[in-house]
């Protein structure tokens, strides 16, 4: 048997024995990295809004935000009060906001990993949508310093239909 065949039988027998010997001790997972608290949020919007037979395009600027986060585990719920929108289409006319201030939303999700998902978000007295967004975390010293989120809506059953995309960035204070 030359020196290839014999590493490669030595593998073979010894890779499931090191793998019985650490798959019968539990390894616990880490725990969920920790958002709760209150942070400042600002937030990029880019709207298609469809009113009767027109289509108008435009971006808001979501700013001087706070959000509130409480977790739970891996689960987390909050709200997110926006104090100031500034919008404008696409040719930079400014437009005033489609909802009014200061603006309220409440949101459920869950962190994962390095990351979270939001599946829920509610912004009364409009009726619940399902918009989901993603985000990841930004880690520092094992604490969480940043989040950023991205989302689409397609909510064009709505009786003002729109589709929206959003960018978001949380900082802790």
């Amino acid at each position: 048997m030359n020196r290839k065949h014999s590493i490669i039988n030595m593998l073979r027998w010894s890779l499931p024995v090191a793998l019985l010997t650490t798959a019968g001790q539990a390894v616990a997972a880490p725990p969920p990295h920790d958002i709760s608290g209150t942070w400042t949020y600002a937030e990029t919007t880019q709207l298609v809004l469809k009113p009767a037979e027109d289509v108008l395009h435009m971006t808001c600027i979501l700013s001087n935000g706070v959000l509130v986060i409480n977790q739970s585990g891996a689960n987390f719920s909050g709200m997110l009060t926006h104090y100031s929108t500034t919008c404008m289409t696409k040719d930079g006319a400014p437009v005033p906001p489609p909802w009014p201030l200061p603006y309220e939303a409440y949101f459920t999700g869950r962190v994962t990993g390095q990351g979270l998902k939001i599946d829920q978000f509610d912004a009364p007295p409009a009726p619940p949508v399902h918009c989901p967004k993603q985000g990841s975390l930004r880690v520092e010293e094992g604490e969480v310093v940043e989040i950023r989120t991205t989302g689409r809506c397609d909510l064009s059953d709505m009786p003002f239909p729109f589709m929206a995309r959003n960018f978001g960035v949380a900082l802790r204070p």
